[in-house]
């Protein structure tokens, strides 16, 4: 009788360590499928901040009247970056605010200021 009971517990014993190796098996393959990969990716940290600057740009191109302050203390990136939106505005809107000024892209691509009388300054 102790002799069935003791094949009995060593037989549960190794099916449960049978299951508990599938299952980990499962999981280490499903943690390198491609979808799991692709959220991890997705959900990080740097893509988030990434979406952020994205969606701030995009407003700033959306609207020519928001200025765009240039300091010098700013890195190279931030400066392109500002650059290029302000070309952006220049050619889509056809005016675009930088550092408390307006910008205007005339009728034959040449950049100018209106000064205080209302004439134009070409730069």
């Amino acid at each position: 009788m102790y002799h069935v009971l003791f094949y009995l517990s060593l037989l549960t014993l190794l099916i449960s360590l049978i299951n508990i190796w599938r299952e980990k098996r499962i999981k280490k393959k499903f943690e390198n499928s491609l979808i799991v990969r692709f959220r991890k990716k997705a959900n990080s940290r740097s893509r988030v901040l990434e979406r952020l600057l994205e969606k701030r740009s995009n407003k700033l191109l959306s609207n020519p009247d928001h200025n765009l302050r240039i300091n010098t203390s700013e890195t190279e990136e931030e400066l392109r970056e500002k650059a290029s939106i302000h070309r952006a505005r220049l050619s889509k809107h056809g005016k675009s605010m930088l550092n408390g000024k307006m910008y205007f892209r005339g009728p034959k691509g040449g950049i100018y200021t209106l000064n205080k009388n209302g004439k134009k300054k070409y730069i």
